[in-house]
Order: C-alpha cells, then structure tokens, then sequence
C-alpha cells in the first residue's frame, strides 16, 4: 500500500515546528527537546520484517527462486552445483543504506552456541559409537548406518582440523575408541576443539563472523563452503547456526525477509530440527514442490497441513515451480497444437492453416513470375505470414504451460482444507529459470514466456502484502496517537501562563503508585499460575482412559512390524523413516505423532480452559487498573494544587487513563490469548527431535535401544517401552506426568514473557503522565524576549497544525483503512482487481492478418 501522501501530510504537519525551533538557542531546553522530538515524529517508525521460510525438499528449485525474488543472477549458485544442497539458513534482510540494485552486502555468520554444539556433537558420538562399537547393527541397514558413521568421522575431522596438523589426527585417534567414548572424553575433547575452531574463523565472542561490503563474485567465494553440502568439499555448515545477509532489494524494503531453509525430508535430524524451528518461528511459508509431482506428493501435503497449522491458511503460500517443463511432455509443439482440442489450439490450428494456404498462393505466384505484382511486395507478404505463424506458435507454447499450471492451482487451492481452516491457501506456479533469462544482457532469442508470465513478478506482489498489517498499525498509531501527542508537546512549550511548581508535589506520590501496582500485577500473574491455570487431566479417571489409549498406540507399534524395523525406530527416537514393515508399506512412521494425536483432544480441551481462565485474568487485570486509575484521581484531586492546576492535572490524568485501560489491556489480552495458541502448537505437533513428546521419550527410546543383544531381546524391548511410557509396572513415571510437567513449565515460561511485555507497555503509558506533569513545571533557566517570540511563531502555527492533523486523520479512516480491508479481502479470496483468478493470463485474442493481392 503507497503511503506516500500520508508521509507528506505529516511532514507538512511537522516541518513548521522543525524550522522555527531550529532557530532557538541551545540554552532554551524545551524548544531544543521539541526540536529533537519534531525530528523523530516527522517519520512513520518503520514496522517489524516479516520473516517468511522458504521450505521444500532437496532440488525444487528454491535458490533459482531467491534469485529471481532478489533479482539477482548470480546471487547464489548452489542449485548449479550437482550434487550441492543448501545445507544452513540464510537470512536475506533489508540493509537500508544499500541501493535495490547494489553490488554489495554485508555477512554475519552466525556459528553455534554451546546448547547447540552439545546436541549436534551427541548426536554424532551416538550414530558413530552404534556402528563401530554396538552389537546391534542392523544388516538391512548397514549402508545408512555406515553413512551415518561417516558423517560423524568427517565432522569430527572437520572440528579438529586434521588437514593441518598431523598431532590432531593422533589426538583424535586416541580418543575414538570405546572406553574414552564411554567416559565422555571424545564429548568434551570435540567441544572444546569445535570453540576453538570457530574463534579460528575470526568469529566475536557471540560466535559471529562479520564480513562487510562484499561482492558479488566475492560473495560466492566466501559463504559457499560454510552454507553448500557436497560430496567433494569438507565445509563449515556442520557447526554454524544460520548466515544473515543485508543487502539492497526492492522486495526486502517493503518488509520482508527471506529465510532459506535446508531441504526437508533429509535423515540428518539436527538440520531437519533447525528447519523446522525457523518455521515454527516465521510469520509464513512459501512451501515449494515441482508442478509435475505435487499432486501425488505426500510429503508436501504434510508441509502444508503443518504450515496451516502454524501460521493460518492465510500465510500458507505453495510455489509450483518449473512450469516450463510441461512443455516437455511431447515432441513437438506443432503435435499440441494439431491434437490438443481444448481452446485456444483449434482456433491457432485453423489460422496455422490458413496461413500455410496463403504461403503457398504466394510461392506459386513467385513462381509464375506474375509481371503485376512486385517482388519485393510478395517478399513482404511472405514474411508477414512467416512472423504471424511464429505468433501463433508462440501463443500455443504459453497457452500449453499455463492451461495446465492454472488447472493445478486451483485443485491445490482447497485439496488440503478441511473444517478448522475454511480459507484456501494462496498457489502460484513459477518458473525462476526463464525469469533469470531475461536478466542476461546478450539474448540470442527471447524466452517463451515474458517476464510476467514466470509467475515471478506476481509472487513478489503477495510477498509484499504480508506486512501489511504490521505497517498499517504503525501508520495508525502514528496518525492518531503520536501526532496528536505531538502536538500536545508543542502546546505544553507555548504555555507559560498555566505552569506551577506546585505539580512537583504529585510526581514522587504517583511513581509510587506506579510501582506498587506493577508489583501487584506481578503478584496477580504468579497466583494465576499457580492456582488457576486448569490440570491436563483433573480426573483420575479421565487419566486412566488416556492412558489406555496411549498404550494401545503404543501396542500397535509392534503388531505386523520386523524386528529390525522396530529396533530401527528406536535408534531413530520415534521420527520418521521410509519403513519396509508391512504396516507401514509406502508410509511414514511417526511414533512421536502418534501419541501426539492420541492426547489432542484432551490438548484442544485444555487450551480451551486455559484461554478461558486468562480472559477471567484479564478482567481482574482490568478491574485492578481502574482501581489504580481512580486512586490517582481521587489523589490529584485531594492534592494541596490550586483548583484550575488540579483541572489540568485531571484533564492530562484521563487521557493517560483513556489509553491505559483501552489499548494497553487490549494488548495484554491479545498478548496472552497468543501466547495460549504457541502453547497449543507446542504442545500439538510433532515434526522433529525438539518437539515436547520426541524429548520427552528420547531417555525411553535410547534406554530400550541399548537393551543387550539376546535370545528374546525384541520381546524384551516391547515390554520395556511400553512399561517406560505408561508406567505399566507402577513404579515409576508416566508419560501423562512427563507431558503435565512439560506444559506447566512451558505454559509459565511463555505467558510470564507475555506479561512482562505488557508490564513495560504498562509502565511506559503510566509514566507519560510524569511526563506530562514535568511539562507543565516553570524553566529552570530564564526565558528571553527572543524565546517568547519563538513560542508566538509555534502558537499561531499550532491552530494550522491542528486543522491539518484532523484532515491527515480523515483521510486516513476513509481511504487507507478501507484499502486495507479489500486488499486483505483479494488476497483470501485468491482474486485479482480485475476479479478473475490470480496469476492467470488469458490467452491474447489471435491477430488476423489480411493480405492484399
């Protein structure tokens, strides 16, 4: 959305205060503050960037697509890699002193932290330690555990640095053996040296590495071995975090940043994990799958159901890309445009014809040598005909890519919604490869498609729409709170007449008041917790059905599944794998997901009375402030202040009053019930080894996968599961207590960060009214004729002000919250302003072309 006359209006508001307190004196504080503060309101804060990943599996075209978004050619090579794959996130965000166009980025590398470096460095120690040392190596899957094995030994070389000195392959050596993998030596031995290595890199001591003003071909150079896997190079990607990277983009500047995510789908569980929480963490998904495939592909169409799950309908955008290949299907285009019978190709069949018919007239005219027709008029005729049937050929070639790709946008569109998300997901079909042909500066002939048709163009319009929201409330709060407030500011400078030292009385009395009541708020939050948040299960009873219900899935895990592939499972903490078990033929196993479906009802059911129980919260809250509010009142009013500085002071504390009880409230209910959804997601989704159930059963999964090997051994493991994760035997704990613990602690974690923001917000609404009362007290400094004059120039412009801010604020109601509103209505829909479907180009009528004998 254009703000441009929104921003001149305010600057046409503001500018006037800038010119004349520019002019006073540096001893004349009030007018110098008000200066400074004319400068920051002369411009709308920009709103947060939405971050949206960008998800798929290996090879779907990801990188050519940031290329074609970015606009950049040669940005990133990994897809010109064979065998390379994006192995670590990239950020790509806005650098505000770059130009769109610009050459040049800055790059911080951001390695792993400590928590992180453990998990990696465990998970590697574990698949190493299984193959080399265990006697449970599964001969149907030697070759993967022999990778899996592989890959640890080359990070652990990778860590040590064995290129470069030979006594750290020693070292090394030394340490792979059982006893000092058992001890934990070849643990701490790897994270010591992992630190080490990364502060080698010339990383700070937050593990970050800064490049800065980097080419392009620079670029490439630096960042390759640290964010591609190949089967040729030996890089860095295992021990970094994600890479950000500022740059100048048209696309970045209107509030986006890109996150490219490392394929999913890959056995590496820590990468998959890594994904999957930038997904959980971004505003929206662009979810990639090839054109030809996604119909029939399972994996995307659990992608989708994540992202709906996570982010809404609304921001669940699928790219079907490499569209160009449909032309691949036949031979030849003229055999498409002779047997396809759907419209346009009998229409461009029969001009074909007819234009082959008048060739031929022309031809044999030529040959007869007809003395009354020139020529080169009969030449000119006949390349007419030539580039009208090279039209019509390129006409069939467009019609053929889109047909199919507009038909598959509208069976995705709504295949995968079901009745908790009645919207439909956005769809687009795109092909990055002949966007980036355009960019070439030497074309030996024009691609099939234009560069509008790629899809590319269209993709960035959505993408631009996502922070609409954001910027729309910063344009709001900025029009009808700060420059309203701004200009209270300038009346409170031009008002010597009402000004008391008197009001010095009220502030310590009132800081007070604010105190204590956020130590009260505080309070209220902790005994919420404690005593009114609801149980999982508050019933023994319903417990008890639960977990029959849990050890009957886990029951099922065993019944029609070979022993290897249930061992297998184990060794994979319950995530999922193509299995060759009967049961599960074709399909992915998710033990962790399993459970998880089993305790969703009970889940919803919970959070339920969990957002329930906050809305009762909120209106104590609520109750509590407009206590608060009218203690202040009664206070000013009893207060020692003359009758008329009483009135001002009531006057100010109503407005503070106003804003604390409508808008920040709001905020805290807004800020709770969210923080109630992310707890439900938690605590509803299973995807990797970081979610709630997988890390609540590792300990399990690793304790009966470590079982001796022995005659019996799988019953064995049968039993001792089942008894870990329903306490069959009663003696210890089970799942039920480990899930309650783990919602409690996660539900206090995150409605505690929620309150402490609305405590600050809180704090910052109360203590504007000491503000405001500090206005209102005498200079502490002497003021001049030429000060006076000064604020006669700000009073006679302030009733000019105030008229322009009123029309700044209708203007704003009736163009932009309207505009809004059909913006966000046209993108749900999937309709276009024209109202025909998005991205869809109808095929141009067919010239005719007429020729004169």
């Amino acid at each position: 959305m254009d703000y441009t006359p929104i921003d001149c209006r305010i600057a046409d508001i503001v500018q006037k205060t800038i010119d004349i307190t520019g002019k006073s004196r540096r001893d004349d504080r009030e007018l110098t503050k008000l200066h400074k503060h004319a400068h920051d309101i002369m411009k709308v804060h920009p709103a947060k960037h939405v971050e949206v990943c960008l998800v798929g599996q290996q090879a779907t075209g990801k990188s050519l697509a940031i290329n074609a978004l970015l606009h950049r050619r040669r940005l990133s090579k990994i897809s010109a890699s064979g065998s390379a794959c994006t192995a670590t996130a990239i950020k790509y965000i806005h650098h505000p002193e770059r130009a769109d166009d610009s050459d040049l980025y800055d790059i911080d590398i951001q390695f792993m932290d400590d928590e992180c470096l453990l998990e990696a460095t465990e998970e590697h120690i574990r698949r190493y330690y299984h193959f080399n040392y265990s006697d449970n190596v599964d001969p149907d899957f030697s070759d993967e555990e022999e990778a899996f094995a592989e890959s640890a030994m080359e990070f652990f070389n990778l860590v040590c640095d064995i290129a470069k000195k030979q006594e750290n392959q020693v070292e090394l050596d030394l340490l792979l053996c059982q006893p000092q993998i058992e001890n934990g030596r070849l643990l701490q031995h790897i994270l010591d040296k992992a630190r080490l290595r990364i502060l080698a890199t010339g990383a700070n001591s937050a593990g970050v590495k800064k490049l800065r003003n980097i080419t392009t071909d620079q670029f490439n150079k630096s960042i390759s071995d640290i964010v591609t896997h190949s089967d040729t190079k030996s890089p860095m990607w295992p021990i970094v975090q994600h890479v950000n990277i500022y740059m100048g983009s048209a696309l970045l500047k209107n509030g986006v940043t890109l996150v490219a995510c490392p394929g999913l789908g890959d056995l590496n569980h820590n990468r998959t994990a890594v994904t999957n929480a930038l997904r959980r963490q971004a505003h929206a998904e662009l979810i990639f799958g090839k054109s030809a495939r996604v119909e029939t592909d399972q994996a995307i169409h659990r992608q989708i159901k994540d992202s709906i799950k996570a982010h809404g309908a609304q921001n669940t955008i699928l790219v079907l890309t490499k569209i160009d290949e449909f032309l691949l299907e036949d031979h030849a285009i003229e055999t498409i445009i002779s047997e396809n019978e759907s419209h346009p190709f009998p229409d461009i069949a029969r001009h074909h014809k007819l234009a082959n018919a008048q060739i031929d007239e022309i031809v044999r005219k030529q040959e007869e040598d007809n003395q009354d027709i020139a020529e080169d008029e009969l030449d000119s005729q006949l390349d007419s005909l030539k580039k009208y049937q090279d039209y019509l050929t390129h006409t069939a070639k467009i019609t053929y890519i889109r047909n199919p790709a507009n038909n598959l946008e509208r069976t995705m569109r709504c295949k995968l919604i079901d009745g908790s998300e009645p919207n439909p997901i956005t769809v687009v079909s795109i092909t990055a490869s002949i966007y980036l042909q355009w960019m070439q500066t030497r074309l030996r002939q024009p691609p099939v498609l234009s560069p509008h048709i790629t899809g590319i163009p269209y993709l960035r319009k959505i993408l631009t729409k996502l922070p609409m929201d954001a910027e729309w409330r910063q344009y709001r709060d900025h029009v009808t709170k700060r420059i309203p407030l701004f200009l209270d500011k300038v009346t409170w400078a031009i008002d010597t007449e009402h000004r008391n030292v008197s009001y010095e009385k009220l502030r310590p009395m009132y800081k007070r008041f604010v105190q204590s009541f956020e130590e009260k708020q505080k309070d209220s939050l902790k005994h919420f917790l404690q005593t009114r948040t609801p149980s999982m299960w508050p019933h023994k009873r319903q417990a008890n059905q639960q977990l029959e219900a849990i050890d009957q899935v886990v029951q099922e895990w065993s019944n029609g599944v070979r022993w290897n592939t249930f061992d297998r499972m184990l060794r994979e903490r319950g995530t999922p794998f193509k299995s060759q078990a009967a049961k599960y033929r074709g399909q992915a196993i998710h033990w962790n997901d399993d459970i998880c479906r089993a305790i969703a009802p009970e889940v919803a059911r919970w959070s339920k009375e969990l957002k329930s129980a906050i809305a009762l919260f909120t209106q104590d809250v609520r109750m509590e402030t407009s206590s608060l509010c009218q203690q202040v009142s009664t206070f000013i009013q009893r207060s020692s202040l003359p009758v008329v500085y009483k009135n001002i002071a009531q006057d100010e504390w109503k407005k503070c009053q106003t804003t604390v009880l409508n808008d920040t409230l709001q905020l805290l209910r807004d800020l709770l019930d969210e923080q109630v959804e992310r707890v439900h997601r938690y605590a509803s989704t299973e995807t990797d080894i970081r979610c709630m159930i997988a890390k609540l059963n590792i300990p399990v999964y690793d304790y009966t996968s470590n079982l001796p090997k022995a005659p019996g051994r799988f019953k064995r493991q049968q039993k001792e599961l089942r008894n870990e994760i329903v306490n069959q035997d009663g003696k210890g704990e089970a799942i039920l207590d480990r899930i309650t613990e783990a919602l409690r602690s996660h539900t206090w974690k995150e409605l505690d960060s929620a309150f402490n923001v609305f405590v600050e917000e809180l704090h910052a609404q109360l203590i504007l009214f000491d503000d405001h009362i500090y206005e209102r007290l005498p200079p502490q400094y002497m003021i001049t004729p030429k000060d006076q004059e000064l604020r006669m120039h700000l009073e006679k412009a302030l009733r000019v002000q105030k008229t322009k801010a009123n029309a700044l604020l209708a203007l704003f109601c009736e163009k932009y919250s309207q505009s809004r509103m059909a913006q966000a209505t046209s993108l749900i829909s999937g309709e276009g302003s024209d109202g025909e479907a998005i991205n869809q180009e109808s095929p141009r009528k067919l010239r005719k072309v007429t020729l004169t004998s």
